[in-house]
């Protein structure tokens, strides 16, 4: 439960939830110094903070920024699309590939 209030103060303080962006769109935030986490928002309301890897099975921060902002993008597209933001494992791994 600290770990979470640490976590929102951080994007708080960093100035995350200040943006002045319409709709729903994706931030990336630092997660200690061992990696990266997304958040989802809709203009200034905060839908979902996801500081680890999702459906990985276990509290692993995504690596890159990079991997973080893909896969928080593809959570914004399937949102705006109306569809559950579930994802596989295999789709967070392909969201992390570099792109050929």
């Amino acid at each position: 439960m600290s770990l979470w209030i640490t976590m929102c103060l951080s994007l708080v303080v960093l100035g995350l939830f200040s943006c002045q962006e319409e709709g729903i769109h994706c931030r990336v935030f630092p997660v200690g110094e061992e990696g990266y986490g997304y958040c989802i928002l809709d203009g200034r309301d905060t839908l979902i903070v996801q500081p680890y890897m999702p459906a990985v099975g276990r509290r692993m921060p995504f690596a890159t920024e990079r991997h973080a902002k893909a896969v928080g993008d593809w959570v914004c597209c399937r949102l705006k699309s109306g569809i559950p933001p579930a994802i596989s494992r295999e789709k967070v791994e392909e969201l992390g590939r570099p792109a050929s």
